[in-house]
């Protein structure tokens, strides 16, 4: 606030009283008339404002992601069933077609993980007509008075035995699955390797696919006869019958 004594503005222009009456001539512009000068402190305090304003909002939305991010259930990683398929038609037959190699998928850990030809009852489809309606089936389960989570396979197929490693399951014979294994049925080979995690209402399955027989490839023991020159046979299908198909005990 100042008087109206106060020189004009660097432009020329004469300062506007706020009280025209006090500026009368005869007043002669009296001490007490009062103006309102164009200064920077008006426009500087609305900066301020703004500034002001748009630093408490920052803090507001800054405080609520981190109590978002602070309520947050923590992250589990799940169970993990890899499962590497092989047969030595598949090139011709495409018998996996109906497996998803893209991706990992969710199972309920309530539901068993059914294999075989039928794919209204079996998620894992296996479009071959020598397989059975249901091959075998994969329960996930934790241990007793343990934090350890497993899979019990039972094998579902009347007509074909499986082997687990060495193990030879009948029909409705089931065993716990090793942290790694090979699993046979007729000329089929299933690599399974069990990654841990901590979820207890699912777990996840990754399959993949081999192009080269598993049981060469793999450090785990063979299934195989080893003949006497210790040379596997192949496994092509240019060959005729497998080696899994003239095992002594019928059981792939």
């Amino acid at each position: 606030m100042q008087h109206c004594t106060t020189p004009g503005f660097p432009d020329g222009s004469e300062p506007q009283c706020v009280q025209p009456a006090c500026c009368s001539p005869a007043l002669g512009r009296a001490a007490t008339c009062q103006i309102r000068l164009p200064t920077a402190s008006s426009h500087l305090a609305s900066v301020l404002r703004g500034a002001q304003h748009l630093w408490a909002t920052a803090l507001c939305r800054t405080h609520f992601t981190m109590t978002s991010f602070e309520e947050d259930e923590t992250e589990e990683t799940a169970t993990c069933l890899h499962m590497t398929f092989y047969h030595p038609c598949q090139q011709d037959k495409m018998m996996f077609r109906c497996l998803n190699f893209c991706k990992r998928e969710q199972v309920r850990a309530d539901e068993m993980a059914k294999f075989g030809r039928d794919s209204n009852v079996c998620h894992y489809n296996l479009v071959d007509t020598r397989v059975s309606r249901i091959q075998f089936s994969l329960q996930f389960y934790r241990k007793l008075n343990s934090s350890e989570f497993c899979f019990e396979i039972k094998n579902m197929s009347k007509k074909t035995k499986l082997m687990v490693d060495q193990t030879e399951l009948g029909y409705l014979n089931k065993t716990d699955l090793p942290w790694k294994c090979i699993i046979c049925f007729g000329d089929y080979q299933i690599l399974a390797e069990i990654q841990e995690g901590e979820a207890m209402d699912y777990f996840e399955t990754h399959l993949h696919l081999a192009k080269v027989p598993i049981l060469q490839e793999s450090c785990l023991p063979s299934l195989h006869p080893i003949p006497e020159k210790g040379i596997f046979p192949s496994l092509s299908p240019s060959q005729g019958k497998s080696p899994i198909e003239i095992d002594e005990n019928e059981s792939c």
